[in-house]
């Protein structure tokens, strides 16, 4: 019988982390109509919107950056802290333009102004990301216990 794994303090959840959960389902649902709108409606639109967002939330789902990682564990591929953020901005800008040139101006719009909301509520983790570095919070980041005491 395996030994129970201890469990990770939880993250507490902030108005920024709220607004990236939103930007996130945005930017697959702006990544669904880029794929829709290349595929000219249809079967082929439907499965080309199928594919682009497996392919989006794939790479975002496995390059991660040791230290932003929601659950705590480690990432898939480890990726540094300044590929993140093109990633990231990346699936953003990608996502608002899908929704502009699908019709969809005022969500473009709507998507462009809470991507700079978001990364400025996140400022802390935006600047980690850059240095490679987690930010460091007492509320968010606690140092694991050294064993070796004992």
């Amino acid at each position: 019988m395996r030994p129970v794994p201890e469990a990770r303090p939880a993250q507490p959840v902030t108005p920024g982390a709220v607004g990236q959960f939103f930007l996130e389902i945005a930017g697959l649902v702006g990544i669904a109509r880029l794929g829709w709108h290349v595929g000219n409606d249809g079967v082929m639109g439907f499965a080309l919107a199928a594919l682009f967002v497996a392919i989006a939330a794939g790479i975002w789902g496995v390059f991660r950056t040791p230290g932003f990682v929601p659950t705590g564990n480690a990432p898939v591929a480890a990726t540094p802290g300044p590929i993140r953020l093109v990633i990231e901005l990346g699936f953003f800008l990608v996502a608002a333009w899908g929704l502009w040139i699908s019709g969809w101006d005022f969500a473009a719009i709507v998507m462009f102004v809470a991507i700079a909301i978001v990364y400025w509520t996140l400022r802390e983790r935006t600047l980690g990301l850059l240095r490679n570095r987690p930010p460091v919070s007492p509320a968010r980041y606690r140092p694991e216990p050294d064993v070796r005491e004992r």
